[in-house]
């Protein structure tokens, strides 16, 4: 579910709460207070809010919850709308009216429960969760009887399902208050706190699997002159300019961060020197193709990696003391990538240098 996830970049956990357990318990407090035996947490993208936007179980309690987890479902009607007052309520059905009513407005999601129920003596409840007053989901549960929900069952189940829809809030809103906290508000790219946390990710990778860790430091070349003749907010728009460049040019091949002024780190995960270097080439000439609209800028880079057997890192690496977040391999690595990047500003700038064994010692 694409709430559950969160995107690759930019650090790895800042105290998000665990979704999954906190819904498997919401659900489980359902079961316990309404006569059903299963129930489920059907929620769309809450950034993606469209009036067909699909449903996906991403939480299921009760008997044999499993095999649901994942199943993608068109929504109902009102799922993506908007609401005000007043908002919709929980509904009750028996299996004859999903298969009969349900299925003309939204056939996916009447096939879906219809195959979870398995044969005819079924009801249904189903109550709407709201995120920001729109319905981005559905808290849906499943009883083996031949009787409906009753009222009082109905207004359980809402109470259950506003709470969900409040809770939802809270860890959107901490999602985006920890994307602003490992994002650099000059450029949008990830700041250093988002590199230390990502590269320790990449540190234990490699120790725990082996292999290669590849990083580039890059530094805009005569940032001081458009500064001095064009003023800094020019300098400013150059940097934020050149960043959203190099990340778009990178793509999914790694990461670009600020790393402070007009200096910028690129992680590139798990590739070795000489393709780490190609793919460096290429953001360099793409800067310098770009130059007429960054004020004549162009960047310099210099790229190192380290490499190891599984469970050697630690040992094998470099000890630096480091400052600040970075220590160990990570200070080591960055140290080797900053010593190539002079020698790239000492041949002239506009070029990429790869370090030398000696630059990690």
């Amino acid at each position: 579910m694409p709430l559950l996830k969160r995107k690759r970049r930019h650090g790895k956990s800042l105290g998000v709460p665990p979704l999954g357990a906190w819904l498997l318990q919401s659900l489980e407090l359902a079961l316990g207070i309404v006569p059903a035996k299963q129930a489920f947490v059907l929620l769309d993208h809450p950034r993606r809010r469209t009036r067909l936007a699909a449903l996906h179980v991403i939480a299921a309690a009760g008997e044999t919850p499993a095999a649901s987890l994942g199943q993608q479902v068109a929504p109902l009607p009102t799922a993506g709308v908007s609401v005000h007052h007043p908002a919709p309520t929980a509904v009750a059905l028996l299996s004859s009216e999903v298969r009969l009513g349900l299925s003309a407005d939204s056939p996916d999601m009447a096939q879906w429960l219809w195959a979870l129920a398995g044969k005819s003596g079924v009801s249904w409840a189903l109550a709407p969760i709201l995120l920001e007053r729109t319905v981005c989901g559905w808290l849906v549960l499943l009883d083996r009887k031949r009787r409906p929900f009753s009222a009082r069952d109905l207004a359980s189940i809402e109470l259950v399902s506003r709470y969900l829809g409040r809770t939802l809030e809270n860890a959107v809103d901490l999602l985006k208050q920890r994307d602003l906290a490992l994002r650099d508000e000059l450029t949008g790219l990830g700041n250093v706190r988002a590199l230390s946390l990502d590269m320790a990710a990449e540190l234990a990778r490699v120790e725990a699997d082996g292999g290669h860790l590849a990083l580039a430091f890059a530094d805009l070349d005569h940032l001081k002159t458009v500064n001095d003749t064009l003023g800094h907010q020019a300098g400013s728009s150059a940097i934020a300019d050149a960043g959203r460049l190099m990340d778009k040019v990178l793509g999914d091949r790694g990461s670009v961060f600020r790393f402070g002024g007009d200096e910028f780190v690129l992680l590139l995960g798990s590739v070795d020197l000489e393709a780490a270097g190609v793919v460096v080439a290429e953001i360099v000439a793409a800067v310098a193709e770009a130059a007429d609209t960054l004020e004549m800028l162009t960047i310099s880079v210099g790229v190192a990696e380290l490499r190891a057997l599984p469970g050697t890192l630690t040992r094998s690496a470099p000890q630096h003391s480091g400052v600040g977040l970075f220590a160990g391999a990570g200070h080591a690595l960055l140290v080797a990538a900053d010593r190539a990047l002079y020698r790239a500003k000492a041949a002239g700038r506009n070029c990429v240098m790869l370090a030398a064994p000696t630059d990690l010692s």
